[in-house]
């Protein structure tokens, strides 16, 4: 079995777009564009990546909502867009998570998010969640109960959250209440 991997690991070595040429390369599985200064929006083509496991984008950036295409992805096991520029609602931006039936790390820290936490990422095995340092508002949606078997990591500091933590299965001794 062979893996496609393209990884670009120099700091600040790229800058633009993400080039076309990239997105054409369909047996891809694994793309990590990290530490660039790579911007503009996120291309639909990228939803054309139809056998990533794991895509990358950390440090760049990347401005305006997460493209639809995404959605696409269904073999993504880890999505990491964390420090980016990107902003929207993530309940809202007609962006579906359920097409993401196996990921299983999701990392949308430091962006511009805001609004509701997105209740349909309650039907993800997610093990990881990190939505940290955005300008999220609420509570946490009862439909995240549904991860309370699989979540090992969640981190929500740094948003505007409140409420009870019992939606996830929390036992008494463990946190109980979010404040951020």
């Amino acid at each position: 079995v062979h893996t496609l991997e393209l990884r670009f690991t120099i700091p600040n070595e790229m800058f633009g777009s993400i080039p076309s040429e990239i997105t054409s390369l369909l047996e891809l599985r694994i793309l990590s564009i990290e530490n660039q200064n790579l911007g503009n929006r996120l291309p639909s083509t990228i939803g054309d990546l139809s056998n990533l496991v794991s895509l990358s984008l950390y440090n760049n950036e990347f401005v305006g909502t997460i493209p639809q295409a995404i959605q696409t992805l269904s073999s993504l096991l880890f999505l990491n867009l964390g420090k980016n520029l990107f902003e929207g609602n993530l309940e809202s931006d007609k962006l579906s998570w359920e097409g993401l039936t196996l990921l299983e790390e999701l990392v949308l820290s430091q962006n511009q998010f805001s609004g509701e936490l997105p209740s349909t990422l309650g039907m993800l095995p997610l093990k990881t969640l990190d939505l940290s340092s955005n300008r999220f508002i609420g509570t946490i949606p009862l439909e995240w109960s549904a991860m309370s078997d699989t979540m090992r990591t969640l981190i929500l500091d740094t948003n505007q959250l409140d409420g009870d933590l019992q939606v996830l299965g929390t036992e008494s001794g463990n946190t109980s209440r979010l404040s951020t």
